[in-house]
């Protein structure tokens, strides 16, 4: 059964650098997300399967009220399956909870087409990654 874990900023113990330590490092998840780091501001939601990451993504609250979402991965085994609008219903729910009203997102396009069909704009795009915003 699969469950979510949110990681608050700043808050990282030893069940976050087990599970999430290599993956940092795994040469498919960095072809995928060359710019993949931990950030000490960044806010980190993983779904466990057992004690399995399947998926993981962060968001920031930067200062000027502007939420930014990214660094979003899924297992190929669990692609399709819900995973990846768990995390970003997360994210969502969190950005409204510290009163967020944008959201920003810079992604690649299978992120893109998901969060176009939840409200975001596409506002520019630099090679393969798109940028898009929502108000909330």
């Amino acid at each position: 059964m699969a469950h979510l874990v949110h990681y608050p900023a700043g808050h990282r113990d030893d069940r976050f650098w087990i599970s999430m330590g290599p993956l940092f490092f795994d040469k498919k998840i960095k072809r995928d997300l060359p710019y993949l780091r931990d950030d000490v501001g960044k806010h980190w939601f993983i779904v466990f399967d057992d004690k399995t990451v399947v998926g993981f993504a962060a968001v920031e609250i930067k200062k000027n009220g502007v939420a930014l979402i990214g660094s979003a991965w899924v297992s190929d085994a669990k692609r399709g399956r819900g995973v990846y609008k768990s995390l970003t219903d997360a994210r969502l729910d969190f950005a409204k909870s510290r009163g967020i009203k944008t959201v920003r997102a810079t992604c690649l396009p299978a992120s893109a087409a998901e969060l176009l069909k939840r409200g975001f704009a596409e506002v520019s795009q630099i090679g393969k990654y798109r940028t898009l915003e929502k108000s909330l």
